[in-house]
This record gives structure tokens, sequence and C-alpha cells, in this order.
């Protein structure tokens, strides 16, 4: 599959692009050995289980129309019926329903790492991802001990980015409060050799 056609199947191309420039997110297209962690078939019916004629649906967004064949299709109401028979349907290409976790591996950490060789100093995660206008990622960098069980700093990738540490202080000490509900676990945090070293590292993004 060409580079362009890999653009138009990440759901969240533009957004990537925006966080990280387009070469890296494009290095990171050009990683998917396996397209099944970027793109799947979908099936549309053009029959019901009972062999009467439906009209067919259509993909949102983008996608590749593969042809017409019979295969076994599952059909489910809100009810909680189902039943599986073989009827003709429509089958497309379309944007694997979950591409996070793979962004994650594919062009998220690669291109942080990139940008921020010094992150390979920490031993940090980052989860199934979404990236779009209206939901703040975060991603975990591991301490070195626990704290209220708890052993991980919550970092927000957009303060990160801009090197706003005292953003990502008010970050974590907001969900300890609640998750310990114990309001100097953080104050007992913050002073973790791991969180001293990573939040002076970060101040060095601001612009």
């Amino acid at each position: 599959m060409s580079l362009e056609e890999r653009r138009k199947f990440l759901n969240n191309y533009d957004k990537l692009v925006e966080m990280f420039g387009q070469e890296l997110v494009d290095e990171g297209l050009l990683r998917y050995g396996m397209l099944y962690d970027l793109v799947e078939y979908k099936d549309f019916p053009l029959q019901n289980a009972d062999g009467r004629s439906l009209n067919p649906s259509k993909p949102h967004g983008h996608s590749i129309y593969i042809g017409r064949l019979s295969t076994p299709y599952r059909f489910v109401n809100s009810k909680g019926w189902e039943k599986t028979a073989t009827v003709p349907v429509e089958r497309y290409l379309v944007p694997y329903t979950w591409q996070g976790n793979d962004q994650a591996k594919h062009i998220v950490r690669p291109a942080m790492l990139k940008l921020y060789p010094w992150l390979e100093e920490f031993y940090f995660h980052v989860y199934q991802l979404c990236f779009f206008k209206d939901k703040q990622e975060e991603f975990y960098v591991t301490l070195s001990e626990e704290y209220g069980g708890h052993k991980s700093l919550y970092v927000p990738f957009h303060d990160f980015m801009v090197g706003d540490t005292e953003a990502i202080c008010k970050r974590n000490e907001s969900y300890l409060s609640w998750y310990t509900r114990d309001g100097v676990v953080w104050e007992k945090m913050r002073k973790d050799p791991v969180v001293l070293h990573f939040l002076k590292s970060t101040e060095g993004n601001k612009k």
C-alpha cells in the first residue's frame, strides 16, 4: 500500500502531524509491516438473515471497495437477538477500528524519542491513544518507588511538549488527591529523584 493511501487510512493523521510533524508521522506509517494493524475488511449485507433485500450501507470516511461476495454474516439487534447466515455482502477496506495501540508503537513513541532523545533516560509507557482535538492524551513515567500504591507520573502530551511542568504537577496532585484520598502523597512523590529529573528535563521543551 502506498504512503498516500496509508495517510488516508490513519484516522487522525492531521492531528498527529500537528503534534510531531509530517516527516516523523510518515516514517511511522512506513513501519506498519502488517497492514491489518492499520486497515480491516468490513462487510455490508445486501440481505437480512431471512433473505430479504436490504439497501446497502456505505462506510464512513476513507475506504476502498473490494467487491461483492457471499459470506457468513452475524446479525445482531438491540435486544440481543443474533443469527449468522450466509448472505451477499459488499466488502470494503476501511480503517482498523483499534488503531490506537499500533499508533503508539509505530508512530508516537519513535517520534517522541526522535524529538526528545533525553527520554531514553526514563522508563515510560505509551498506551492506546486517540489524539483527537477534544481529548488530552497522556503517557506515564515509571518511578523508583510507590507512593500510596501509585508508581507512575502522569504526563499530558501537550503540557510535556510545551514544557509546562506546573501543569504536569497539577495533574498529578489532583489525581493523587482523588485516588489516595490523601493530600500529602503528591508532596512525597514530587521529591522522587525520577520526578525531579524528569521535570527539570521537561523545562527544556519551553519555546
